[in-house]
């Protein structure tokens, strides 16, 4: 499966009268996730009107960005942030699932009772949403 940004979007800042226009996926032999534009102040009377440029951005999403070809942010030297657990989960948090948590266990019979037992009350659940709602 892949994802791809394409086209433009536009972030505003209405207090400030300022907006970044980006395009995503237009320029030729670059790659895809390449997005490149400009931070522009703009007339809010005319919104459609081209603003006078504050700065140029280009940049990957997935790599780094540069404003006016001074690099802000790079994934390469980015200190990564490790990942932690909550003390509390909802409860319908994947992790509180019995079947997944006999599995953890290797108990495989037990996860496999589980897991259908579970699978049953789901479509139980199924049939009295429908009784109500009808089939979607």
């Amino acid at each position: 499966m892949v994802h791809e940004t394409l086209g433009s979007q536009t972030y505003t800042d209405e207090k400030n009268k300022i907006r970044c226009r980006l395009s995503f996926g237009e320029r030729k032999n670059v790659p895809s996730d390449w997005f490149e534009g400009v931070i522009e102040q703009y007339n809010p009377s005319n919104p459609e009107e081209e603003g006078q440029m504050l700065s140029h951005v280009e940049g990957s999403w997935v790599g780094f960005v540069d404003f006016d070809s001074v690099r802000y942010w790079d994934i390469r030297t980015t200190e990564k942030m490790g990942m932690w657990a909550p003390a509390r989960t909802l409860p319908s948090d994947s992790r509180n699932r019995s079947d997944r948590n006999f599995l953890a266990a290797k108990d495989f019979k037990k996860a496999q009772s589980e897991k259908i037992r579970l699978e049953e009350v789901q479509r139980s659940e199924r049939k009295l949403r429908e009784a109500v709602h009808g089939k979607h």
